[in-house]
């Protein structure tokens, strides 16, 4: 059994990796919210819309 000196760094690495990867999925998130992935989201299903709408010239209201 190792002694706890020994399991210490060990436990040190994982809370900092832990830490970094908490404070990554944050700031993704924060980012995420700020520049807007709805708004991504609602570009993409428009140009999906004016695709479909392209192949089917009768569709399209005058």
């Amino acid at each position: 059994m190792k002694s706890l000196a020994a399991r210490q760094p060990n436990r040190r690495l994982f809370l900092w990796i832990g830490l970094l990867l908490m404070v990554g999925f944050i700031a993704g998130f924060v980012w995420g919210r700020a520049f807007g992935y709805a708004e991504g989201r609602k570009d993409t299903m428009r140009a999906i819309e004016l695709k479909t709408t392209e192949s089917q010239p009768n569709s399209r209201p005058t």
